[in-house]
């Protein structure tokens, strides 16, 4: 069997073009501050009787998340939250390159 082209890309054994063929550029343009906030707010949204995320998660670990209408709930309210740690881990990246590179930020 075949690998799509998205497979061949991630399993790619050179990082530098690995790392050029998937762009996180957009990413940059997201301010962190109003990020985080929404990400808050998608997790704890219900406050009672509980965050649908954490009922989500429990369902899936309890093997119990089959409906479609719960699934798309689960990834509705993780959305966000993967989107700032995607975000992080990317300011991470970009600093730490940056540092070794020895640029500054307005270059």
């Amino acid at each position: 069997m075949q690998l799509t082209h998205l497979w061949r890309v991630f399993l790619m054994p050179d990082v530098k073009l690995r790392n050029a063929l998937i762009s996180m550029k957009w990413l940059e343009k997201i301010p962190l501050g109003p990020l985080a906030l929404a990400a808050l707010f998608m997790a704890l949204a219900p406050l009672q009787p509980q965050p649908h995320l954490w009922e989500k998660l429990q369902m899936l670990w309890a093997g119990s998340l089959t409906r479609p209408i719960d699934i798309f709930d689960l990834l509705w309210h993780a959305a966000l939250p993967l989107l700032l740690v995607a975000k992080v881990i990317q300011m991470k990246k970009t600093t730490s390159a940056r540092e070794e590179t020895g640029q500054t930020k307005a270059e």
